[in-house]
């Protein structure tokens, strides 16, 4: 991935400094070639910005890379797009202050009627770029997730639509943004109508999933919700889950625990679109946000269900693991045996189905480390399965605290 990255930003420099001259004699021949060609250069970052942003993108179906791995391409080339968009800048108050000094860098700046300079229109999403990238950053995106996104999503609206104004549709720089607009529909109108559930074109609309919640010890909540027709998931993939009774806004994701399951069909009004029902298990630990209106929710409505609407799933692992290696190994913590569980399972169906034949693996071992015995409870349904099979090997260890020497 690294020389990836740095591949491309070396790319990035020659087409930005290889080509002379950087400048004209003087401005009334027109603007500078190297903040032309940049402005251009960074223009064109803003479609793929969008391609790499998106759950549902064109990346991931053409690639098979989750969107959660994507996003850290994502973010370098939101940098790159600010480092082209300042060398794009700064040739223009060279320039002018060349011609003339400061009175000449004032007057290029600011509206021109006659002359139709519009620097002064860069600015403001120069500064919003320059914010959606600081913010970025994960320190202030882990600690204040959730005003993040939305602030990100309304200023990357802001940033685009500014660019319209600023660009005023010289060379093909409106061609980048309609561009931007068309991946950002596309990959919008995928999400809401293929990929969450209760908006699918198969599926009836506007019918949530059945979900049952149990409180375990240590702050974690098991969900077990009965998934739509044509849902179809693999270990290490995730779904964003909103539950409307509890809070109609939040859709946070959460990693799937369990593996392809048959069940009874509840007798509901959503069991009509359930084919070959399986229950999808969550775990999910209380924090601040949604995972506290969660666990509110469960002590205040003991045994009391409520509906679902899932969007995934997403992400996984499109290498068939358990036909390439002899031993798998799997370390959690914590509520991370979420992540491992189904692995466990997975492999172990696999191994005993049509497909055992090509099961490569013959040992898996799991080590979970807890902080307190109680917490096994988290997996004990599961574990106890794997078991009876005999053929994993799981070593738990109980550290209450993690000393570091």
């Amino acid at each position: 991935m690294l020389v990836f990255l740095f591949t491309t930003l070396l790319f990035l420099l020659i087409l930005a400094f290889a080509v002379r001259p950087y400048y004209r004699y003087n401005m009334d021949f027109g603007a500078p070639p190297l903040a032309i060609r940049t402005g251009l250069m960074a223009f064109a970052c803003i479609p793929i910005l969008v391609a790499l942003a998106g759950k549902a993108n064109l990346v991931t179906l053409l690639t098979g890379i989750s969107h959660e791995k994507l996003n850290v391409v994502h973010r370098w080339v939101a940098w790159m797009s600010f480092g082209l968009s300042l060398v794009h800048t700064i040739p223009f108050f060279v320039a002018s202050y060349h011609d003339g000094g400061y009175a000449e860098v004032r007057e290029e700046f600011y509206v021109d009627a006659m002359r139709g300079s519009n620097e002064y229109s860069g600015a403001p999403p120069l500064a919003i770029l320059l914010g959606l990238c600081i913010f970025s950053l994960q320190p202030i995106r882990n600690r204040f997730y959730e005003s993040f996104y939305l602030v990100h999503i309304l200023l990357a609206i802001t940033y685009v639509g500014l660019l319209f104004w600023h660009a005023n549709n010289q060379l093909d720089s409106w061609v980048y943004l309609w561009a931007t607009i068309a991946l950002w529909l596309a990959s919008y109108f995928a999400r809401i109508f293929w990929y969450t559930r209760q908006l699918n074109v198969r599926n009836r609309w506007l019918v949530g999933a059945p979900a049952s919640f149990l409180q375990l010890p240590g702050d974690m909540t098991r969900i077990e919700v009965i998934s739509p027709r044509g849902f179809r998931h693999t270990p290490a993939q995730h779904c964003f889950l909103r539950f409307p009774a509890i809070s109609l806004l939040d859709n946070h994701p959460f990693t799937i625990a369990s593996v392809q399951r048959t069940v009874d069909p509840p007798k509901t009004k959503a069991a009509t679109d359930v084919d070959n029902p399986q229950a999808i298990t969550f775990l999910v630990r209380t924090h601040a946000g949604f995972t506290h209106k969660l666990a509110t929710y469960c002590a205040s409505h003991p045994d009391t269900d409520a509906l679902a609407w899932i969007d995934g799933p997403y992400g996984g692992i499109t290498r068939p693991v358990e036909c390439l290696y002899d031993t798998l190994i799997l370390v959690a913590g914590g509520g991370g045996i979420s992540a491992c569980v189904p692995w466990l399972l997975y492999v172990m169906g696999k191994s005993r189905g049509s497909a055992g034949s090509l099961v490569k693996i013959k040992r898996v071992v799991l080590v979970w480390a807890m902080r307190k015995a109680e917490h096994f409870a988290w997996a004990e349904k599961e574990l106890d399965e794997v078991a009876a099979d005999g053929q994993s090997e799981v070593v738990i260890q109980v550290a209450p605290r993690l000393q570091i020497e």
